[in-house]
């Protein structure tokens, strides 16, 4: 892993993909020798303790600071989540969307600053809405790769007319050799060469 790391981060940018355990679980991996000494215990607590030591981790291992993030299953608190992200030092993050329907979560397609409601402040976060994602045409709508392929189109061409940043996530499983996944990855490769 360490290595499928580094030969990705030394051609492409790498982000934060949260994991979704317990801080009761992660902490002994998270502050474990192996990577050196990342967090003290008793500086952060929770979930704010758990993003910087993994952010540390992956900021180690690709020799790049890492400014992006999306929410592993979409799994925003408001305001808890962007306020954590926000003390780590992300700067971007790209979990507005639904997990379980398609369309634009906040109503936008372009990007925007998220502004704190509690201490009515704009902030530094920027959010970076999606509309689409593999997963929620598979296990959600149940969707044929043909009709997810429209759907797709469908919110591509919103894109087209209001602007902002069309963003669909593609999970490398839909997109493996697979044979049951097959279609999946024509529908994908056939969208990124009509629309890139």
């Amino acid at each position: 892993m360490i290595q499928l790391i580094q030969r990705i981060a030394s051609k492409y940018k790498v982000g934060l993909h949260p994991s979704v355990q317990k801080a009761s679980v992660s902490e002994h991996f998270f502050t474990s020798d192996k990577l050196g000494n990342l967090e003290d215990n008793n500086k952060k607590d929770g979930y704010e303790k758990i993003l910087r030591n993994e952010k540390m981790i992956i900021e180690k291992l690709s020799a790049k600071r890492v400014t992006k993030s999306r929410q592993h299953y979409i799994q925003l608190n408001f305001p808890t989540t962007y306020e954590a992200i926000l003390q780590i030092g992300i700067a971007e993050d790209y979990s507005m969307g639904y997990s379980t329907i398609s369309g634009f979560r906040a109503s936008y397609t372009g990007a925007f600053s998220w502004f704190h409601l509690l201490n009515n402040e704009e902030t530094a976060l920027k959010i970076f809405p999606f509309c689409y994602m593999d997963a929620t045409q598979i296990f959600h709508e149940r969707n044929t790769p043909e009709a997810a392929s429209s759907k797709m189109e469908y919110y591509y061409q919103q894109f087209k007319q209001y602007g902002g940043c069309f963003i669909p996530i593609f999970h490398n499983q839909f997109l493996s050799e697979q044979n049951n996944f097959a279609e999946w990855r024509r529908i994908y490769a056939d969208f990124c060469l009509r629309r890139l």
